[in-house]
């Protein structure tokens, strides 16, 4: 496209018609205000300059009509210029953009009036601007998608440039940032009680040792140091942070001229300083002996810059604004009276590299300056440009008469990175609270509120909107809420149509506040009085607030499970009335809409229904934010049919959600394999889950969320059930290694319940295998996680299960010692007037350390633990003792025949034949039939 150089008034009210268009009124006011105030990040101006700038901006967007030419009126402020200039850049964009383009430029715009702010969008428009002014056609290739990783594609005469802009602040690698300060000097008026003296005001010096610490503890005590130097009238030191100093004290009579000596002394050392305005009054000079990391900073900028976003296939162009520079500043900067500037050793440090030969030329700007013409003026930044030495695309440049960066043997690349090390370079902002000013602007509007005059009683509903807009983005919703009360107040007898955003906007955000403070009620009260008020509007961003508020109160309905249909109702409305109105109401919302709709239907088949209107009506969209809503649909109706075990039908729903176009690791996609595994297995096609399985985990990372990675955990269990059921006992083995290298050490006690079961199942695979060295292992570890604080609730069982299948598996590698300490260590843990009493595995431990004793011929404390044993399940009948039984009586047959008390034994042994003989279980019969051998043996002797 091409930027005009000239418009006559009705193409430049098109251009506002088409931003406006793009953003909605109310986001468009609001984003003049960031424009025009410079609120690039926030909190370098105040809350009352907020309320200041937006009455003046609000002014101008009066006067849009009215201009005639290139430019806006002279008399505007400087920064009032700025945002007209980017409002007609963007005008003039957005006829040119694809869909999609309009779509990412208005998701940026929203993006940085939430975020960061507006400057580097706006330094993106002012580099299209120039480049098409010399004459170029330029391809906005971030906003299109598939160009590149750079800005724009600028191209002429076979020329073609990649272009990329950057947007610093002149605060970039300071140890104290603007907005910092401004928190330190607020608080600092609010608590200072250093003072006593009404006569003088006490003058401190705050010295750092690196960056301001913000937050309210270091706040606090950097003022406690503050009180302490001015009460002692001496040094107070913060260890390893800070030393204030008392300077001394001036009258109180020489305060207008302290005020002046505050402004000279910011001026000619770019330290902050901050003079209170209300007693007890004090000045505090703030600085840091940390050096500036501006210039290696921006040199890291420009290199990724070089590195990541240019392809290196096309010339390269890097653009480099600076922000909050003043324009004698940006001049001392680019030119030096002997040598070179600061800004020409940036250039040559960063040109003068093998690493970056793509790079044809660099540009510097900013210090904002108006160049007036007659009556009219235009907003324009210095600039310094600056060619590479050594291009491998040859001379061809995109900006004319840029300065050649010639290298030589006493000044290279390296010597400039060496010189620009030992730099001192810092800004500052004068800081500090405006309790008058703050007055006077509340004044203002309030006048203008009560007038007579529509233009009015609009400007200062729009002070009051952005006025709330900002303290809802600082987290103070109660005071919001009263704003947008006062607003709504001022606008209650008003049937002028040009309000009727400003307060379906008011009402809108005070439901958002009031939802934030848990006034549930109210905020539901706040949303219906837009719908009925605007339900009919078919203005788009009416329409939006509309559906949202709709969407909104559904939200809220759901956490109430008695309200539930009024929820599914609201959902409803926002379907009914896009039906109505396609053109106007915001199909993003629908789309949500009906899919948590189909949520709240529940197993049934209307949910399926809801499900359908959305896949049908969005299955073919691009739109990413569209083929996710696609993709929910799928796999929600998926989950129903399930329930309804209408297994093929949600096999083919979980198909789609694979197949729909989108990304492949998000979280539908993972669902969508989870549940299709549980749909094979239902249909008998066990085969395909392991490699399902194995996708699935492949795809999930600690990064994601609790129930997806407990999804993976338990998918790989059903893989190792699926593996033992084939009687693939080793891939079952290494399916429980795969859950516990994954997800051994989450802390999540469900994901370590998961766990748990895995090792056991490892454990039980091992010893099928005879491994039994890894199988003790295992059983450690076991124990180890139980007795940790993310156990499971179930801890004492796993462990008493674990320490069980030790015990035999020590057994079984004839370390019967170790074995019967471990059957000691159960008893002790779990038996009579333990903790975590279990008795069955207790008694079950009692009788196997008694045979193991027997076997390592410790045959008294053999028959002790026998008898004890005896003593309590001897005549039970329950089945889960009898083989204990069995072993007890056994183990103390041999242990009292190797005693010589043949008869005793022969009793006890023909006990286990009379009661037992019947019994086919595999360690009962063992039992009686070396019974019988023993009772043989004993006949014939």
């Amino acid at each position: 496209m091409r930027y005009r150089t000239r418009s006559d008034g009705a193409q430049f009210s098109s251009d506002v018609a088409a931003f406006v268009s793009l953003l909605g009124q109310a986001e468009y006011l609001q984003l003049l205000l960031k424009l025009g105030t410079g609120l690039n990040h926030k909190g370098y101006v105040t809350e009352t300059d907020d309320l200041r700038f937006s009455l003046e901006l609000q002014l101008l967007n009066l006067e849009f009509l009215r201009i005639q030419t290139n430019g806006v009126f002279a008399g505007m402020p400087r920064h009032l210029h700025e945002a007209a200039e980017f409002v007609v850049g963007v005008g003039q964009t957005i006829p040119h953009l694809s869909e999609r383009a309009r779509w990412e430029l208005r998701s940026k715009l929203l993006g940085g009036l939430k975020t960061n702010g507006l400057r580097p969008i706006q330094h993106e428009f002012r580099i299209a601007a120039t480049v098409s002014h010399f004459g170029y056609d330029v391809t906005f290739a971030d906003l299109e998608g598939g160009q590149g990783g750079f800005d724009f594609l600028a191209k002429r005469g076979g020329k073609a440039f990649e272009i990329e802009g950057k947007c610093i602040s002149a605060f970039y690698g300071q140890a104290i940032l603007p907005q910092d300060a401004e928190k330190l000097f607020l608080a600092l008026a609010q608590k200072f009680t250093g003072w006593t003296d009404d006569a003088s005001i006490p003058i401190l010096d705050i010295t750092l040792r690196g960056r301001l610490d913000v937050n309210q503890s270091a706040i606090s005590t950097l003022i406690d140091a503050c009180n302490s130097a001015a009460q002692s009238r001496a040094t107070s030191v913060v260890t390893d942070y800070a030393t204030v100093s008392f300077l001394g004290a001036a009258p109180e009579a020489a305060c207008d001229r302290l005020s002046d000596i505050v402004q000279i002394d910011r001026m000619s050392t770019w330290t902050n300083v901050f003079l209170s305005l209300t007693k007890p009054r004090v000045a505090v000079r703030l600085q840091s002996v940390r050096p500036s990391r501006f210039a290696p900073n921006v040199l890291a900028t420009l290199s990724d810059t070089a590195k990541r976003q240019l392809s290196g296939s096309r010339p390269g162009v890097i653009w480099l604004h600076i922000d909050y520079l003043d324009p004698a500043v940006f001049d001392s900067l680019s030119v030096a009276e002997d040598g070179p500037s600061f800004l020409d050793l940036l250039a040559l440090a960063f040109l003068d590299s093998p690493t970056r030969p793509h790079i044809s030329q660099l540009i510097f700007s900013g210090g904002p300056r108006i160049t007036r013409r007659g009556e009219y003026a235009i907003s324009q930044f210095k600039h310094a440009v600056y060619n590479a030495p050594c291009c491998e695309f040859g001379s061809v440049r995109l900006f004319p008469g840029g300065g050649n960066m010639k290298t030589s043997g006493t000044l290279t690349g390296a010597k400039a990175k060496s010189l620009l090390s030992k730099a001192k370079l810092n800004f500052a902002v004068p800081s500090g609270p405006k309790e008058t000013s703050t007055a006077a602007t509340f004044a203002f509007v309030e006048r203008l509120s009560t007038s007579s005059k529509p233009a009015d009683r609009l400007i200062a509903s729009a002070a009051l909107l952005v006025r709330a807009l900002n303290l809802g983005e600082q987290g103070r919703s109660a005071q919001a809420v009263e704003v947008y009360d006062r607003l709504l107040a001022a606008l209650a007898d008003s049937n002028e149509t040009i309000f009727d955003e400003a307060i379906a906007v008011a009402l809108f955000n005070r439901g958002n506040m009031l939802g934030e403070l848990g006034k549930h009620n109210e905020a539901l009260s706040s949303y219906a009085a837009v719908v009925g008020r605007f339900g009919a509007s078919d203005v788009p961003l009416i329409a939006e607030k509309v559906a949202i508020a709709l969407y909104n109160s559904a939200k809220l309905l759901e956490r109430d499970p008695t309200r539930t249909k009024e929820a599914i109702g609201a959902y409803q409305q926002i379907g009914r009335r896009f039906q109505v109105s396609r053109g106007i109401y915001p199909q993003a919302i629908v789309a949500e809409a009906y899919v948590n709709m189909g949520v709240l239907l529940g197993n049934s088949e209307d949910a399926v229904n809801v499900y359908d209107v959305v896949i049908d009506r969005y299955r073919a969209s691009s739109r990413a934010d569209f083929r996710e809503q696609v993709k929910k649909a799928l796999l929600n109706k998926g989950r129903v049919l399930m329930a309804m075990d209408r297994t093929a039908e949600a096999l083919d729903a979980f198909n789609a959600v694979l197949a729909h176009p989108g990304t492949s690791k998000a979280r539908a996609e993972l669902w969508a394999i989870f549940w299709k595994m549980d749909v094979l297995s239902s249909l008998g096609r066990e085969h395909e889950v392991p490699g399902l399985c194995d996708k699935l985990v492949e795809s999930i990372d600690p990064t994601m969320g609790l129930e997806l990675r407990e999804a993976g955990a338990r998918s790989l269990l059903t893989k190792a059930s699926i593996l033992r059921a084939r009687g693939d006992r080793i891939g079952e083995v290494a399916a429980y290694d795969a859950l516990l290298s994954r997800f051994g050490l989450d802390p999540d006690r469900e994901l370590v319940t998961l766990v748990i079961a895995s090792q056991e199942g490892k454990v039980e695979a091992l010893t099928s295998l005879d491994r039994y060295a890894e199988a003790l292992l295992a059983c450690d570890e076991i124990v180890v996680l139980c007795d940790g604080r993310s156990g499971p609730l179930k801890s004492p069982e796993h462990v008493a299960w674990a320490l069980s299948i030790k015990a035999f598996a020590l057994a079984r590698e004839e370390r019967l010692e170790d074995a019967a300490r471990v059957c000691s260590e159960i008893i002790g843990r779990f038996g009579p007037g333990s903790p975590t009493p279990l008795l069955d595995t207790a008694a079950k431990a009692l009788a196997e350390r008694a045979a193991h004793s027997c076997d390592l011929g410790r045959y008294e404390e053999a028959l002790s633990d026998c008898d004890t044993f005896l003593a309590t399940y001897e005549t039970s009948t329950e089945s889960w003792i009898a083989g204990a039984i069995a072993l007890a009586l056994l183990t103390k047959g041999v242990s009292l025949l190797q005693t010589e008390r043949r008869s005793d034994a022969i009793d006890v042994l023909g006990t286990i034949v009379a009661r037992f003989g019947g019994e086919a279980e595999p360690p009962i019969s063992a039992c009686v039939a070396s019974a019988q051998d023993l009772l043989r043996g004993g006949e014939s002797k």
